[in-house]
């Protein structure tokens, strides 16, 4: 049996590597194309951000990558291109230095998030062949493909230290060191794209801590929670270099907030719209459309999710359940959806949460199968 899920593992980690390589292979151009910052710069100067009446409207992935080769060469982080902060933008502009390419972070970050995810999975599941299952079919999903093929975008980034902070978190249950790399990696959450995402995911660790009754973790929580701010200050630390204050660093952080403050839009529906029937409400045009990101998983990931939740609350699974690592990533995804239900929701802010939603319909169906298996065996 055990030979068995040996040769299992092995065949659908092959198919993982299979997948990612013939995806890479097949978009070769684009990931050893030059860099262009002239042609880059002449796009900003015609986009959105520079003209009343733009003559192009640019992406995010443009003005990323453009971003990424200004602060390469001196741009203050927290003058130019501030609304978003600087450290996914940073190692996009690595990728153009040392790698003449800005779309490299891509599938690197993508790889890194996969090997996350296995990891994070092996934690909750223990079981090796579960977790490379779950993680192969995680690679398959086009939400997945399409920071890879619209690279460089910051949302993988992100995904990769929103993993690294749970893996941190779940291990310092046992040694309450690891609390220290987990608010780092909140830290660089917080540093990657907008730092209410961060926010609302300490929010869930305080949650699951008062949930188990730990009193002791809420106070560590609190003593260890300064890395965050630590580490964000390392993060700005070319705008420091150029006369911004510590002042000037929260203003910053206020303006994102401000700029992002436009987005939120009190839909409860939309979001469910979107999982379950590919309905996505576009607030700024006014109508619903089609995404095309969508597919057949995130309709049963979404049922399978909302079954594990009432089957955890309807059993005597409940307290094993939320004083485990399965609590924390229950109470992430209650949490991010709340979150959403009062924002604008695009198919890529799914992105943060997805994975453990895989990870919550995985648990409905190893529950269900270990189930059948022990029947059938008495």
């Amino acid at each position: 049996m055990q030979k068995l899920k040996v040769i299992a593992f092995i065949t659908v980690f092959l198919i993982t590597v299979a997948n990612l390589t013939f995806f890479i292979k097949s978009h070769l151009a684009i990931y050893t194309y030059p860099v262009n910052p002239a042609f880059l710069e002449k796009l900003y100067g015609q986009s959105q951000y520079v003209r009343t009446d733009p003559i192009s409207i640019l992406p995010d992935e443009t003005i990323y990558a453009y971003a990424a080769w200004r602060y390469m060469h001196g741009a203050n982080p927290a003058i130019f291109n501030a609304d978003q902060p600087p450290l996914g933008k940073y190692l996009i502009g690595l990728s153009e230095i040392y790698f003449n390419n800005e779309r490299l972070t891509g599938p690197v970050f993508n790889i890194l998030s996969l090997a996350a995810l296995f990891i994070l999975s092996l934690l909750i599941f223990k079981d090796y062949l579960w977790s490379i299952i779950l993680v192969a079919l995680f690679s398959f999903e086009k939400l997945f493909i399409a920071q890879m093929l619209y690279a460089p975008l910051l949302d993988n980034i992100q995904l990769f230290f929103i993993l690294l902070s749970f893996i941190f978190y779940i291990l310092s249950k046992d040694k309450v060191i690891y609390l220290i790399p987990a608010f780092i990696s909140l830290g660089l959450v917080m540093s990657t794209k907008f730092w209410i995402t961060g926010a609302v995911l300490f929010l869930v660790w305080l949650l699951h801590t008062i949930t188990i009754k730990n009193r002791k973790k809420i106070v560590t929580l609190f003593l260890y929670s300064p890395t965050i701010l630590v580490t964000m200050l390392i993060v700005y630390i070319p705008a420091f270099l150029q006369g911004n204050s510590l002042r000037s660093f929260f203003g910053v952080q206020r303006y994102i907030y401000e700029f992002h403050k436009g987005k939120l839009n009190f839909d409860p529906t939309a979001v469910w719209d979107l999982l379950l029937f590919n309905r996505w409400h576009v607030p700024w045009e006014g109508v619903v459309k089609t995404a095309a990101d969508w597919q057949w998983t995130w309709p049963v990931m979404t049922i399978l999710t909302v079954l594990a939740i009432i089957r955890i609350g309807k059993s005597n699974l409940k307290e094993k359940c939320l004083n485990g690592p399965l609590g924390v990533v229950l109470i992430w995804i209650v949490v991010y959806f709340v979150l959403l239900s009062v924002s604008t929701v695009l198919p890529r802010y799914l992105f943060p949460v997805m994975p453990l939603m895989y990870i919550f319909s995985f648990w409905v169906l190893k529950d269900f199968f270990t189930e059948r298996i022990k029947f059938f065996s008495n």
